[in-house]
């Protein structure tokens, strides 16, 4: 049975640093990699931000102007409480 050793040889630092920032070397290519890769992330977050306020809006037009509802229309708790889940 082998164990782990209780503190890290100074070797495995680097080893530890750089799983933790997700590169292996503190170039400038890896900066302006990941640098890139951020601004991916942010686009595609925005992206799914407006496809989800056109789903917004698109639900609203057809609440206003698609579906007629009768003055005596209720929505049932059931009904409601899973919207809000």
């Amino acid at each position: 049975m082998e164990m782990t050793p209780l503190l890290p040889e100074p070797s495995s630092y680097s080893t530890i640093a750089s799983h933790l920032i997700g590169s292996n070397s503190f170039s400038f290519g890896s900066v302006l990699s990941r640098t890139m890769e951020h601004k991916y992330r942010v686009w595609r977050t925005v992206f799914v931000l407006l496809l989800m306020e056109i789903q917004v809006l698109r639900r609203l037009y057809e609440t206003e102007n698609v579906f007629h509802y009768s003055p005596s229309a209720r929505m049932h708790i059931v009904g409601y409480l899973t919207g809000l889940l």
